[in-house]
C-alpha cells in the first residue's frame, strides 16, 4: 500500500494525464481559452445557483469581491452574464448568466461528456461505481468541511 506521499506524488502526475485526455476532441470557449477555467466554474455556478448577489458569487468562487468584479466585467463583455439591480435594493448588485452563456455551458458540458465516456468505457462497470462513490465522498467531506 502506497504511503499518503507517494499517493499524492503519483495523483499530482496522473491528474493532468486523464484531464489532456478527457479534454482531447473538446473545441469550446474553455479548451480554446476564450474563457477561463474560473470564469467557467463561475457560469457553472450561476447555471446551478441562478442569480444571485455578486459578494455570494465571490464567496462561492473564493475570491475577492474586486477579482470577482472583473471577472464578471469580462463575462458580461462577452455577453455570458448580465448585471441588474432591483427595486427593493439598488445598492445590491446581482448577477445571472444570459441565455448565451447556458448555451457555452451545455455545449461544453456535451463535449466533456463525450470526453469522459470516451476514457471510461474502458472500465467496467464495477470500477466506474467505484470510481464515482470515492469522489462523492471526497465532494461530501468538503461540503461538511466548508460548512
Amino acid at each position: 500500500m502506497a504511503s499518503l506521499d507517494q499517493f499524492s506524488t503519483r495523483l499530482i502526475e496522473l491528474l493532468p494525464r486523464l484531464m489532456r485526455e478527457c479534454t482531447r476532441y473538446e473545441s469550446n470557449y474553455l479548451s480554446q481559452g476564450v474563457i477561463t477555467l474560473q470564469q467557467y466554474i463561475a457560469l457553472e455556478i450561476l447555471t446551478q445557483e441562478g442569480a444571485c448577489k455578486m459578494k455570494q458569487l465571490a464567496d462561492s468562487l473564493l475570491l475577492k469581491l474586486s477579482s470577482t468584479t472583473g471577472l464578471v466585467d469580462r463575462l458580461v463583455k462577452q455577453e455570458l452574464v448580465k448585471r441588474f439591480r432591483t427595486e427593493e435594493d439598488r445598492r445590491t448588485v446581482y448577477v445571472e448568466i444570459s441565455p448565451k452563456g447556458k448555451k457555452i455551458v451545455r455545449q461544453i458540458h456535451e463535449q466533456k461528456r463525450k470526453g469522459v465516456k470516451s476514457l471510461f468505457a474502458r472500465l467496467s462497470t464495477k470500477d466506474r461505481s467505484q470510481y464515482l462513490d470515492i469522489l462523492e465522498k471526497l465532494v461530501g467531506d468538503l461540503s461538511l468541511k466548508n460548512e
